[in-house]
Formats: structure tokens, sequence, C-alpha cells
């Protein structure tokens, strides 16, 4: 992180809100998870949020 100190904590969340992995607070930790691309399109046809963006660009 270029002398950044992050809190760690990340983590991996599942659509449903399940916790699938988390990483070591304070400490340079990998995560290893593995979701389903089908359970993932699945749950965006049933909640579409996406389709509410708005368009902006950063200039």
């Amino acid at each position: 992180g270029n002398g950044c100190h992050y809190r760690g904590d990340s983590r991996v969340i599942n659509p449903q809100g399940e916790i699938i992995a988390t990483a070591d607070a304070h400490q340079a930790t990998r995560i290893d998870a593995e979701l389903s691309m089908a359970v993932l399109r699945e749950y965006r046809d049933k909640f579409p949020a996406w389709r509410d963006a708005d368009e902006f660009r950063l200039r």
C-alpha cells in the first residue's frame, strides 16, 4: 500500500449477505473464495438494482 496502513477485515459476501471469507485484521492476508456465476446471475435477475444506476463521468 505505498506506506498506507489499512485496517484489514476485508470480506467476501455472497448475494444472500452471508460471509464467505474474512481477512485477518491488521495483517497482510490473501482471501481465496469461490462464487457461482449462475447464482450471481440469478440474484441479479431477481434484484436488478443496477438498472437504477446514474450515468456520470469524472474528469
